[in-house]
């Protein structure tokens, strides 16, 4: 569904619901959907990237052309130079410190999430992360619970999903 990437007015409520739950503001955790505000934030940063880096890389690759058939002058295309540099060391950072920290080194994950390899996330997972996800994959019958698991997912997450429903109707 591509319509789960994009971003919404909900995940702000969810960015500072998740604020005020970590130091103890605020008791009750903030239910996520199939992404959560953090993954989103890293896909477009991914694509915010490739099309600064793009951009910027074929400005200063074909500085001439970008001068004359964009009339853009040599400052633009030392600008390019600038901002991609900046954006290298951004996209390393943010690829060294933040992604390698959320998918191997966070406590939850360590050794690391088997799911970029599988595909699929273990129940306990969805019920601690994506617990909207998973009510709607249980009421759309499309997960097979494993033995002696509940044949439905938790009531208040079926009743959470049912809200979010009415509201958006």
């Amino acid at each position: 569904e591509v319509g789960a990437i994009m971003i919404r007015l909900q995940d702000l409520r969810d960015f500072f619901a998740n604020v005020g739950y970590h130091p103890g503001l605020s008791k009750k955790k903030p239910e996520f959907d199939r992404y959560d505000y953090t993954e989103k934030m890293e896909y477009w940063a991914l694509i915010w990237g490739v099309i600064v880096m793009a951009l910027t890389g074929l400005m200063m690759w074909f500085p001439v052309w970008a001068a004359r058939n964009l009339g853009l002058g040599k400052e633009w295309v030392d600008a390019a130079k600038v901002i991609h540099y900046y954006e290298a060391w951004l996209a390393t950072l943010a690829i060294a410190i933040w992604h390698f920290f959320f998918v191997i080194f966070h406590p939850e994950e360590y050794p690391m999430s088997m799911s970029w390899i599988t595909g699929k996330l273990p129940l306990s997972v969805m019920e601690e992360r994506h617990p909207k996800e998973l009510a709607r994959l249980a009421a759309e019958g499309a997960i097979r619970w494993p033995e002696g698991e509940p044949a439905s997912p938790p009531e208040e997450a079926v009743a959470a999903e049912q809200e979010d429903k009415e509201k958006t109707e």
